[in-house]
């Protein structure tokens, strides 16, 4: 029980230290390991390195080595321009063109942050040309983002289908990672068409958009767009065509030996024989921190769960707290860790290793489980002192803009939570 809670402790600090010191909470994370497993544990050094989590760091390089030609030649931000202008008739749909195209964007592999960074400012300049709600602007962007990197081919949703494959259940890992995906578009929407409503996104019927049209991609950016399509294309067919035929030898040794993560390393070299981006660019560009962050946590999660702890916090939880508030307890506390630290790299890290023993324990089904702590998380993506919300602040173009968006986001906060809260349960009657 010491052990356990001194674990505990040593997250939560590291998380606090990371808030306050703006250092990688990943270093504070292993630091901890160290300290916990060698000199209290009495594990060897050599075992806690063998903690790292080699696949997860793997997959995190791969993915994001390729996808960064696309940032890096500009062809995701052209691709968003071009769709944007085709729908430029239709101002009245626009924030759900919007949130369209974001979510293509970070499935196509951009990730939030890149690409809230590129589309908070053009969508808050759009904003101010048809009259449209700066917060429908900022929640249509975050919220594309935020379900297209879920998407199971971006970086995001690979890093939960690996999260979910480590918490026990690899056979079923990409089924519940689809599951978090259409819970995440689901909630997205909602709160959508609910903003829209309030803020009388129809009225914007009669309002004009002039934008000259984008210029044409260029060569390397089409061939980019391709070979994107074809990453796609070659990490699906064969999961879908053994639904058609299981049975035949050819399409389970091509599934089996389908990896993501080599399939992008193998694109990222023909896209650096087409030329399609500078080397030093396109590595420089891999998200070293966020990697860190991940795997550095997940050291400290891996003694956690050789002491005891995961098996111990899943225990007192499904004895202590009513069966159908589980879901709703799990989202809460995503909410409040993802407020203070990154979801990918801490919260989900942290919290899908409890699933197992909580579904053994309550009876519930893991698929709303893991919906519930994502969900939860989510409910605080859009706080002005979240990543989410600060970024949207950045992009304003002026301190009037940036007032008028402030309180809008604070006190969205508590519709999102509540939009988390009712859609757990709904989605608890509906399995």
């Amino acid at each position: 029980m010491e052990l356990s809670l001194l674990i505990v402790l040593a997250l939560l600090v590291a998380i606090i230290l990371g808030f306050l010191t703006e250092i990688n909470i990943g270093l504070f994370a292993i630091s901890f390991a160290y300290f916990i497993g060698a000199f209290v544990m009495k594990l060897k050094p050599g075992d806690i390195v063998m903690m790292w989590p080699l696949k997860i760091f793997f997959i995190l390089f791969s993915i994001t080595l390729f996808y960064n030609f696309a940032i890096v030649n500009g062809t995701l931000e052209k691709f968003a321009m071009h769709l944007i202008y085709k729908f430029k008739q239709y101002p009245m749909y626009f924030p759900f063109i919007i949130f369209f195209v974001a979510l293509v964007i970070a499935a196509m592999g951009a990730g939030f942050f890149a690409v809230a960074a590129f589309m908070y400012p053009l969508t808050l300049v759009l904003c101010e040309k048809i009259n449209m709600s700066r917060l429908l602007g900022v929640l249509s962007v975050a919220l594309g983002a935020i379900t297209g990197s879920n998407f199971m081919l971006s970086m995001g949703g690979v890093i939960i289908t690996q999260l979910i494959a480590k918490a026990g259940y690899g056979e079923q890992a990409y089924t519940y990672a689809f599951d978090v995906f259409l819970s995440t578009a689901v909630f997205s929407l909602v709160l959508i068409v609910g903003v829209y409503v309030l803020t009388k996104g129809y009225k914007l019927k009669d309002a004009v958009l002039e934008m000259d049209k984008p210029d044409d991609l260029t060569r390397e950016q089409k061939i980019n767009l391709y070979l994107i399509l074809g990453v796609v294309v070659v990490v699906l067919a064969a999961p879908i065509a053994s639904i058609f035929a299981p049975t035949n030898p050819t399409i389970k040794l091509i599934k089996t030996n389908m990896d993501i993560g080599f399939v992008c390393i193998v694109a990222a070299a023909l896209a650096l024989l087409l030329k399609l981006g500078n080397e030093k660019q396109v590595m420089g560009r891999v998200p070293w921190g966020t990697i860190i962050m991940i795997c550095g946590v997940g050291i400290l999660i891996e003694t956690a769960v050789k002491a005891g702890t995961i098996k111990l916090l899943a225990g007192w939880v499904g004895s202590n707290i009513p069966s159908v508030l589980v879901p709703v307890v799990l989202g809460v506390v995503g909410g409040i860790m993802a407020a203070f630290s990154s979801v990918l790299g801490v919260v989900l890290p942290t919290m899908y290793p409890l699933v197992s023993g909580l579904s053994e324990t309550t009876g519930l089904p893991v698929s709303i489980l893991f919906v519930a702590i994502q969900l939860g998380a989510i409910s605080m993506g859009m706080s002005p002192f979240s990543g989410g919300g600060s970024l949207a602040l950045a992009a304003c173009h002026n301190e009037e803009s940036r007032q008028d968006l402030f309180p809008k986001l604070f006190f969205i906060v508590p519709a999102m939570a509540s939009v988390t809260i009712l859609l757990i349960f709904i989605f608890q009657i509906l399995a």
